[in-house]
């Protein structure tokens, strides 16, 4: 699949190969992959790079202090606790998992 969004772009800008070496995409791609988040407006998918917001669950899995959606009237993103998050305690948004 990567290979194949790799040979897209090589045809639709030139030199884009000879700057940006398959290794190099692919180390991109995923660091991209684990930092957008996706979400419906509108019946479509839309993704978005929200800056901090990748910072969630950061240090492993805890129970879950926090949930977040994307308002399409106000454009924006949000962060919302479920309930009081201590000083330092990791802000989560995926439930622990099961043992």
């Amino acid at each position: 699949m990567i290979e194949g969004f790799y040979a897209r772009l090589r045809e639709a800008v030139p030199g884009f190969c000879e700057r940006h070496p398959l290794e190099e995409f692919v180390h991109f791609y995923y660091i991209l992959c684990s930092r957008f988040f996706g979400v419906r407006e509108y019946d479509s998918h839309a993704a978005f790079l929200v800056p901090y917001a990748d910072l969630i669950n950061t240090n492993g899995f805890h129970t879950q202090n926090a949930t977040w959606d994307y308002d399409p009237f106000e454009k924006r993103f949000r962060i919302v606790a479920t309930r009081a998050i201590k000083a330092n305690e990791p802000v989560c948004d995926l439930p622990r998992e099961r043992e």
